[in-house]
């Protein structure tokens, strides 16, 4: 977690919104707290200390020009195609968990369902016998395609669009799509040394996964307004 250098100290009824759009503009990245009953600035740059002072006297002086919302470089522009386009990463992985739902809801034959469990299986009457991965290296990923309900499919799919898109959004399509495959790979593999041999599925471990990105991210990295 970076290291916070205070920057400026004012009433807590005073208004730094346009403060902010203001240290912004200029890149320097910072965050306001509440601390004592006062709000406290705090950069991430010592050498940036001086400069979030004298803007802020030139601010309150009425001698600099506030253009934007501070956050209008990194907020995902809403309406028309972009927002699906910048979501593409996320649109696919929800249409990849409908098509495996879709397996489990319509009665697919076995084989089809078994070729995206973390082992193949197959049925013999009413006993279900697993098999070995052999070299078949996309099970550690696909089982999270497969979904055994609507409230597990309409779940999984409402939050990997809010939590997906929004990282997909930040740091764009290729880092989101190393980020589930590594998610992905840990919370299957976890399930199955824990769980043993059985049919599992689902985005949840994902999705869960995600969230704790989403929060712990920004405290790493600052930039990454998600």
């Amino acid at each position: 977690m970076p290291e916070y250098y205070q920057a400026l100290n004012v009433p807590l009824d005073e208004d730094l919104a346009p403060l902010a759009a203001l240290l912004q503009q200029h890149g320097v990245v910072h965050r306001i707290f509440e601390r004592e009953g006062r709000q406290v600035v705090m950069v991430v740059d010592s050498a940036q200390a001086e400069q979030v002072k004298t803007l802020y006297e030139h601010w309150r002086g009425g001698r600099v020009k506030i253009e934007k919302d501070p956050l209008s470089d990194k907020r995902p522009k809403t309406g028309g195609g972009l927002e699906w386009l910048s979501r593409g990463v996320t649109l696919l992985l929800i249409g990849f968990c409908v098509l495996g739902f879709l397996l489990v809801y319509l009665h697919a034959p076995t084989n089809w369902i078994a070729i995206l469990a973390y082992v193949p299986f197959e049925m013999s009457g009413e006993q279900i016998r697993f098999g070995e991965m052999h070299g078949q290296y996309w099970r550690l990923i696909t089982p999270v395609f497969l979904h055994f309900g609507w409230l597990h499919i309409v779940f999984n799919s409402l939050w990997l669009w809010e939590l997906g898109g929004r990282i997909e959004q930040v740091l764009g399509h290729f880092n989101l799509l190393m980020l589930f495959l590594v998610i992905a790979l840990v919370s299957n593999t976890a399930q199955y040394a824990f769980g043993g041999p059985s049919l599992f599925g689902g985005m949840s471990g994902v999705v869960y996964g995600l969230l704790g990105f989403s929060w712990v991210a920004p405290l790493l990295q600052p930039a990454w307004q998600i």
